[in-house]
């Protein structure tokens, strides 16, 4: 199972079932759409999507939160680049994108409960993370299934 999560060549032979691979497909889109909502709106998505009350705020502290989605979109971008080029060139890591995935949903959804914030409904983004958390880790099952075995 090691050598399917860190195989000794990188390559674009992926092995996996179709599915996970089109999964990574999709995730590479909403990635990149999400980056750049978070970088040109106005509010980077602080109030409009994630329903953090900025109004009700200094503007010295929106502009710092605004700043901060801003830099959020900037590290989402370059992640969705990272998966383009893991999707174009180099399949084979796609089970352990999979892995990375999982644990950035994990950990989303423990600095939820460690840092809660006031909002003034549930943002998608937080139904999103319940969601993309056990996703991650089918996708990943499916990534590491041998698809000739499935036949």
């Amino acid at each position: 199972m090691l050598d399917k999560i860190f195989p000794k060549q990188l390559d674009n032979q992926y092995k996996g079932l179709p599915l996970a691979k089109q999964a990574f497909c999709i995730i590479i889109i909403i990635t990149f759409i999400r980056s750049l909502l978070h970088i040109f709106l106005p509010d980077g998505g602080a109030e409009l999507i994630a329903s953090i009350p900025l109004h009700t705020f200094t503007p010295a502290s929106q502009r710092v939160i605004i700043l901060i989605f801003a830099f959020w979109g900037l590290s989402q971008i370059l992640m969705a680049i990272v998966y383009s080029v893991i999707y174009w060139r180099y399949q084979t890591f796609i089970p352990f994108m999979y892995i990375l995935i999982f644990i950035e949903y994990s950990m989303r959804l423990l600095l939820t409960f460690i840092k809660p914030i006031a909002t003034t409904h549930q943002a998608p983004g937080e139904i999103a993370d319940w969601a993309v958390w056990p996703l991650s880790a089918c996708l990943f099952y499916l990534a590491i299934s041998n698809k000739k075995s499935q036949n």
